[in-house]
């Protein structure tokens, strides 16, 4: 049989059964956008693919122990709407964010990778959103050309394509807690999308959702608050506040009459705007909250590194600046942003007033953000405040990317290439950042694995600290916060609230801790073995340590090697007759000397000072070194970037003098082991003389301090109250210091108490507490009224004062002091 006789193709075969031409080209074009979306999908799953298992960061977990509480008292979830729990951030009104949480912990309880696939849900939502948006903000272009409307659906695609793998959604995405992020686009965009509808077609159906919209962007988020004004902007630029049914033209009207109707048409939405700061006023106490002022420090270079990393979203401790993906984003960028400037050059005054009102959008998504902007934002973790602003900048940067790609013309070919480029490296970027955020879940769920191991075996909720263990993972991310979001249930059988990081957390001085395991106190110590990735218990010294305590002479030269902090640093080093070590400087430039100490049997635990004594060569100047001090231990395996500043007070002259560098307060030193070396990096701009390296008793420097605690407080922390009088004695002295006459204590305010919960943000930073006593040692009594009638945790420290009212030796350790009511 000859079957080229009967063979049918499928479409003659269709058109055989009556259907149409018109409705297959339809057919065709429906399979197209079909298969181009399941394209997407799966490259977008593939990107994300890193971070696709159960783990939770930083916040994540303090959220969870309020969605933990609040599954068994709904009233809490409530509450959200019109006050704020003592969990949840101050400052911050979000109820929607804890909705959400509720929700899922109902579902899927801490898994956080379904919490993971929800963000992604939204990420791709608001995308489609901002894809239909396109769409919508060139109406007026697609009414007087309806032949450009492939332009414009291609321009919609590639700006949404561009938003979902924009590098710089990695953070967003990836932290739970920063759902609120893609949820508001989302709502955002739709509000807009709405609204424009709204005003081209007057459907009100339109309008009531984009009000409703309206209404859930300003329950999810702050940056809402833009949204209002973005509106009045388009507004503004596009209609003029004209009736399209009257067909009103603008033309006979004033500035201020277009500018009144164009506040009248987006009314509603600045009604929402004021009753929502109403609200704020009555939940968070004030119109206005967010971070405090000394989080955010404000300069100029800030702004331009947080610009730059919009544009450059790249982590850069994984992706070089040298490396060939850094440089050709620099080129695709430049690319992009170069064709979408030669098109809009080019483009008709509709086109133009699109390109003007993304410019606005822009720097309006920017304006929630401008206090904490040039401090907190970068690739790694604050990325999440440029979130929204990238919105307008994806649609600009695919507009002469779009254009050059449908419009005939030789250069199709390699525009559409270029195209396929792009976005292929912004996925490539976004995949690579997204390998930190996994790190980061493996880093941070070992660390909640190893302390789950070890209150296995711990029964109660005994006084732990814990040494060593980093907020962050090795890649930048902030990853594990406050251990005691942590150590709550859900995650733990137990509510444990003694679990502490001595660094940062504790409020306690570790000399303190010290002083309560020499005595015998029931504590535990461990430091986070980095290398293993374990908690191990902290070797403690024994209480008499005996070990040489000065080095002077040939001993010195044993223990000493000098170096340079360059190359070409001109220093010239001479080991003299008498066993002193002489330092000479060529020319007038500073040289920074490195001075490495090998004490290899040196106990930490038992060491509060190291002093360098040294002169100056030359008469009638004075020598003002700035050293620091570096070490490492069997807990630090390399030098630390935080130096120890010494302390050390210039002497007139060539009169021998001492730099002194405190180590009773640094964590990692004291229950570090054993030490292994120690690096001072001295900078030199004269002629000096080592004479002498030595460890003096922390009796002779700084005052000694004793007071009694109740059980159930931790070493170093004096409480008043909560009855009222209530007295703290601290017993002192200082009679072993040079000079010492008189004490004085200094306090001031660190954290605020609120429901038990420490907070270190709302503080008053005017309170400023002075006490004094004349003699060198005894006792100082504090009362509770003589501070602020608040529960509070205050800083303390006594100084020593000679005769003429000068500060002899150095702050004492650390007290705090605790007032409860």
């Amino acid at each position: 049989m000859d079957w080229s006789y009967i063979k049918i193709s499928l479409i003659d075969y269709l058109l055989l059964y009556g259907i149409s031409e018109r409705t297959l080209s339809q057919m065709k074009k429906y399979c197209l956008v079909l298969i181009g979306a399941l394209v997407i999908l799966i490259t977008f799953l593939l990107v994300y693919r890193p971070t696709l298992f159960n783990f939770l960061i930083a916040d994540d977990f303090l959220l969870m122990g309020w969605t933990y509480q609040a599954q068994s008292q709904p009233k809490m979830l409530l509450e959200q709407y019109y006050t704020t729990h003592p969990l949840v951030a101050a400052g911050f009104y979000r109820p929607i964010l804890s909705t959400i949480l509720w929700l899922g912990y109902k579902l899927w309880g801490t898994n956080g990778l379904y919490f993971r696939l929800l963000n992604m849900s939204f990420e791709l939502l608001s995308g489609l959103m901002l894809g239909l948006v396109t769409v919508a903000l060139n109406q007026e272009s697609l009414k007087q050309r309806s032949s450009a409307q492939l332009q414009f659906s291609v321009w919609a695609l590639f700006s949404a394509v561009l938003f979902v793998f924009y590098p710089l959604h990695s953070e967003s995405v990836n932290w739970i807690t920063v759902i609120t992020n893609p949820l508001i686009a989302l709502f955002s965009f739709f509000s807009l999308w709405s609204y424009i509808k709204w005003r081209n077609e007057s459907k009100q159906q339109f309008l009531i959702l984009s009000i409703l919209s309206a209404i859930f962007a300003f329950l999810t988020k702050e940056s809402a608050a833009t949204l209002p004004a973005t509106i009045l902007i388009y507004e503004l630029m596009f209609l003029k506040g004209s009736t399209k049914k009257s067909g009103a033209t603008t033309s006979n009207r004033t500035p201020l009459q277009i500018l009144y109707g164009c506040i009248i048409k987006t009314f509603p939405y600045w009604l929402i705007l004021g009753f929502y700061f109403c609200l704020r006023k009555v939940v968070l106490g004030e119109f206005i909250a967010g971070y405090p002022d000394y989080m955010c420090p404000q300069s100029v270079m800030g702004w331009l590194h947080g610009l730059r990393d919009i544009f450059v979203p790249t982590n850069f401790m994984l992706i070089s600046t040298h490396s060939f993906i850094f440089k050709a984003w620099h080129v695709v960028i430049f690319t992009l942003i170069l064709l979408s400037v030669i098109a809009t050059i080019r483009a008709n005054i509709n086109q133009r007033k699109v390109i003007y009102f993304l410019v606005i959008w822009f720097l309006l998504a920017l304006a929630p953000n401008y206090k904490i902007f040039p401090s907190a934002m970068n690739t790694i973790v604050g990325s999440r405040l440029a979130y929204l602003s990238t919105a307008p900048l994806c649609i600009f940067l695919t507009y002469g990317l779009a254009l050059y790609a449908v419009i005939p013309n030789r250069i199709v070919p390699a525009v559409r290439c270029f195209s396929v480029t792009a976005f292929a490296l912004a996925a490539v970027i976004l995949y690579i950042n997204n390998l930190a955020w996994a790190e980061a879940g493996v880093w941070t769920s070992k660390v909640i694995s190893e302390l789950q191991s070890y209150y296995r075996k711990t029964t109660g909720d005994p006084l732990v600290y814990i040494v060593g263990l980093p907020t962050g993972s090795k890649n930048g991310v902030y990853c594990v916060g406050m251990l005691r979001w942590i150590t709550l249930r859900p995650f733990f059988d137990r509510d444990l609230v003694n679990c502490v990081r001595l660094e940062d957390e504790s409020y306690v001085s570790p000399m303190f801790v010290k002083k309560a395991v020499n005595s015998g106190a029931r504590m535990a110590l461990l430091y986070w073995d980095a290398q293993n990735e374990t908690l191990r218990p902290v070797k403690v010294s024994a209480k008499n340590c005996r070990f040489t305590t000065n080095w002077r002479g040939s001993d010195l030269k044993r223990i000493i090697h000098v170096g340079s902090s360059s190359p070409t640093s001109k220093l010239i080093v001479h080991w003299l007759n008498d066993g002193t070590l002489e330092l000479k400087s060529q020319g007038k430039k500073e040289v920074l000397a490195v001075l490495d100490i090998t004490l290899p049997a040196l106990p930490c635990w038992c060491v509060d000072f190291l002093a360098v004594k040294l002169q100056a060569i030359s008469a009638n100047q004075n020598l003002i070194p700035e050293a620091k001090l570096y070490f490492t231990n069997s807990l630090v395996d390399e030098y630390s970037t935080n130096a120890n500043v010494c302390l050390g007070v210039s002497k007139p002259g060539n009169e021998a003098q001492e730099l002194f560098f405190p180590l009773q307060n640094l964590s990692k030193w004291s229950m570090g082991g054993q030490c292994k070396t120690i690096r001072i990096v001295l900078p030199i701009g004269q002629d000096i003389i080592i004479k002498e390296i030595s460890m003096p008793e922390s009796r002779t420097l700084i005052p000694e301090i004793n007071f009694r605690i109740l059980p159930e407080d931790r070493p170093g922390q004096l409480r008043l109250g909560p009855q009222s009088p209530y007295l703290g004695n601290v017993q002192f002295d200082a009679h072993s210091i040079n000079g010492a006459q008189k004490v004085e204590l200094e306090a001031t305010q660190v954290a605020i108490v609120q429901n038990g919960a420490v907070d270190p943000q709302n503080i008053r930073k005017s309170f400023f507490f002075r006490k004094r006593v004349s003699h060198p040692y005894g006792q100082l009594t504090l009362n509770k009224i003589e501070f602020p009638p608040e529960s509070a945790i205050y800083k303390a420290s006594l100084i020593a004062i000679d005769h003429a009212g000068n500060q002899v030796g150095f702050p004492s350790d650390t007290i705090f002091i605790r007032t409860d009511y």
